[in-house]
């Protein structure tokens, strides 16, 4: 077997047995942990004070943010959500007040609109099925926030997740791979080491 296959496969049951223990949260837990990342996430200074922020809009059981982005458009910020466009890439786009989206690609909540510049973005909020200590992202496998965020050198990226998303085992890193700059849970900071200069601090 390949070294290649054997990366693939890897992700493969890390990704099963992700999605499995993700789809086992039950309601009562999954809106604490939502609570608990709102008020971490705005309790950065740098999202607090961030005026273009994309994001996304949790699907499933993913962990959602959306308490923190109704409170950075009460805030006159903008907010911008993923949308696949017609070549199969990601889009964000400019999600107004966040009460006109749309079912779209996978059943996802989509708004509409044209796409933005992604100059503009100044913090990312990335969600994944998990991530390793090095800032590494397992994602669903279609790579769509790889190829849109390949770019973004500019924007704090931070993955989000649950607390047990950030896991102790190295995941398989590709050389497309876009690392995240910090990762967030319900309960703490975890700054790969990699980007130990940013201002948000670890708890």
């Amino acid at each position: 077997m390949s070294q290649a296959d054997a990366r693939r496969l890897q992700k493969t049951r890390l990704r099963n047995e992700l999605r499995a223990r993700r789809r086992a949260l039950d309601a009562p837990l999954r809106q604490r942990a939502a609570q608990a990342a709102h008020a971490r996430l705005m309790a950065s200074p740098e999202v607090f004070a961030a005026r273009h922020i994309a994001a996304y809009w949790a699907h499933g059981n993913e962990l959602s943010v959306a308490g923190a982005l109704y409170e950075k458009v009460s805030q006159g910020a903008h907010v911008y959500l993923p949308r696949v466009n017609a070549s199969d890439r990601l889009d964000f786009v400019d999600a107004g007040a966040l009460d006109a989206l749309e079912p779209g690609a996978f059943g996802i909540m989509e708004p509409t609109g044209p796409a933005c510049d992604l100059s503009r973005i100044e913090i990312v909020l990335v969600p994944g099925l998990g991530f390793d200590r090095r800032g590494h992202r397992l994602g669903s496998g279609r790579g769509y926030y790889d190829r849109a965020l390949a770019g973004v050198t500019h924007a704090l990226v931070i993955g989000v997740g649950y607390d047990w998303q950030l896991i102790d085992d190295e995941l398989p890193e590709e050389a497309h791979d876009r690392p995240m700059d910090i990762i967030a849970t319900p309960t703490r900071w975890h700054v790969p080491d990699q980007a130990s200069s940013l201002h948000t601090s670890k708890e």
